[in-house]
């Protein structure tokens, strides 16, 4: 089979595993379960680009079942679109604020956490310093063990989102 030379991929988990998905100017061109006999061989090669306007739709459609999921009050299955919305198109700020509070409400803190310190990554790249030390400071509240800080050196792991100088203190 012929793809397009813009044709590019992005993959989400499944309950059925991981399913990759082609898009190219003229649309969806493919969909393939991980291992599938019909994958093509090209695909690892094809770009990512999870902006794409087809995969960006497929990540919408995922979070309009979130929203019907959450409407029967099953937030397990809203999480699970919401975070294939998330792996096909990352940086969806709304979803990964909602992901962070699902995954707090059902006590997995260290999910919850990741969600955080992804906001604070898409707000710092956004030059929207303020917020992002308030999404850092929230996933610093829910670490209870404190494994997140180095008491050694005074340092947080947080450095390397470039949210967090130094001098400041834990909430």
């Amino acid at each position: 089979m012929r793809f397009h030379p813009s044709t590019v991929q992005s993959t989400t988990d499944t309950p059925l595993g991981q399913v990759w998905l082609a898009a190219s100017p003229l649309g969806l061109c493919g969909l393939w379960f991980d291992g599938q006999r019909h994958l093509p061989n090209a695909l690892p090669t094809w770009p990512q680009a999870p902006q794409h306007p087809v995969l960006r739709e497929a990540a919408q459609q995922y979070i309009q079942v979130s929203d019907i999921y959450i409407s029967q009050r099953d937030l397990d299955k809203a999480i699970g679109n919401w975070e294939r919305a998330t792996y096909l198109t990352p940086g969806l700020i709304p979803i990964h604020a909602k992901l962070a509070t699902a995954y707090k409400r059902t006590g997995a803190n260290k999910k919850a956490i990741r969600e955080y310190l992804t906001l604070a990554f898409n707000f710092q790249r956004m030059n929207d310093t303020e917020k992002a030390i308030q999404a850092v400071q929230r996933a610093l509240r829910l670490e209870r063990a404190g494994e997140l800080f180095d008491g050694q050196t005074n340092t947080w792991s947080f450095f390397t989102y470039g949210v967090i100088t130094q001098s400041q203190q834990p909430p």
